[in-house]
């Protein structure tokens, strides 16, 4: 399962390659480092078979998976950790490797109601419909352990759609498959 229009807004000091934001350390690391390894082209932590789970990439030749993932950071998030708020800008799609999280969403006037909307896992992607409308994050993602993650910058990931005009299809399963859950998540409200 995916969630739209969510997406981590990290900021990172590229010295230290730390996120500072709210005292979190999420560490990050460019996986230009792994460009020479062919047995295993996305480096030691990216278990390939977890990414090709995505809906996105699977049935992908590994090789355009190693293309586009090759241009993504490692994330690191500890348990608690907000990965992503409700309202902020989109700037990157997050491949999660590892751990899971949660997605709530909170009221515009009500800010202490909340409802978790999903629960994310290996597999699962952060972002990735704000590639195609740049819609602000729609929920506060929130780890509930350690989470592994590939991040993938929204520019980049445009840039492959571009490429690849099949993944359109993908992202339009997406769209309607959160679209129905949520209005199941509404009819159980009324």
């Amino acid at each position: 399962m995916t969630i739209d229009n969510l997406s981590p807004f990290i900021v990172f000091d590229s010295e230290s390659k730390v996120d500072y934001r709210n005292g979190h350390k999420g560490l990050k690391r460019n996986l230009k480092d792994f460009e020479d390894e062919p047995d295993e082209p996305l480096g030691p932590n990216v278990d390939l078979t977890t990414l090709k789970s995505n809906r996105l990439l699977r049935g992908l030749p590994n090789q355009e998976i190693y293309d586009l993932l090759k241009t993504g950071e490692l994330a690191n998030f500890n348990q608690d950790q907000v990965i992503s708020y409700q309202g902020t800008s989109a700037t990157s799609v997050l491949f999660i490797m590892e751990g899971r999280a949660r997605a709530e969403v909170s009221g515009h006037t009500n800010q202490k109601l909340k409802a978790v909307v999903n629960f994310i896992g290996p597999g699962d992607d952060v972002g990735l419909l704000s590639v195609i409308d740049g819609a602000p994050h729609s929920a506060t993602v929130t780890s509930l352990e350690k989470v592994v993650a590939l991040s993938v910058s929204i520019p980049t990931m445009r840039k492959y759609l571009v490429e690849h005009q099949e993944w359109y299809r993908y992202l339009t399963e997406m769209a309607v498959e959160r679209l129905r859950i949520n209005t199941v998540w509404l009819q159980a409200l009324m």
